[in-house]
């Protein structure tokens, strides 16, 4: 049986979330899913501001329901998006889409984490 917050059932690819159209699955944790998307036809064209492809970070359904994972979230968006550091991702922005709270931030292009520290221990 898969697991009851997953977001497969919510989220299918082409699925339109805010401004973006979902691409492909990037990876998954505890509260939340990543996608890589591109910016939808019908919005204004990408800009420095508004990038074409970005990460898509949306939030787990069962841990939208949990106030503390709620407030980190939004948190953690206002926080990076006032950032600007060569190590620090960038955030785009922040939203609802239906029931689904995300936040557009930049794709980096490499291994994930944990491929990364698989990598290493070799």
């Amino acid at each position: 049986m898969p697991p009851e917050n997953t977001l497969d059932e919510q989220i299918m690819l082409r699925h339109r979330v805010g401004d973006y159209v979902v691409d492909s699955l990037l990876g998954e944790g505890a509260v939340a899913v990543v996608y890589s998307a591109h910016l939808a036809d019908d919005v204004t064209p990408p800009s420095p501001q508004h990038p074409a492809t970005v990460a898509l970070k949306i939030l787990k359904p069962a841990a939208v329901s949990q106030p503390n994972v709620l407030a980190c979230f939004q948190f953690e968006a206002r926080v990076l998006s006032r950032l600007e550091h060569p190590g620090i991702l960038r955030v785009y922005g922040a939203g609802v889409d239906e029931t689904r709270m995300y936040t557009a931030m930049e794709q980096v292009d490499g291994v994930s984490f944990d491929k990364f520290l698989l990598a290493k221990k070799r």
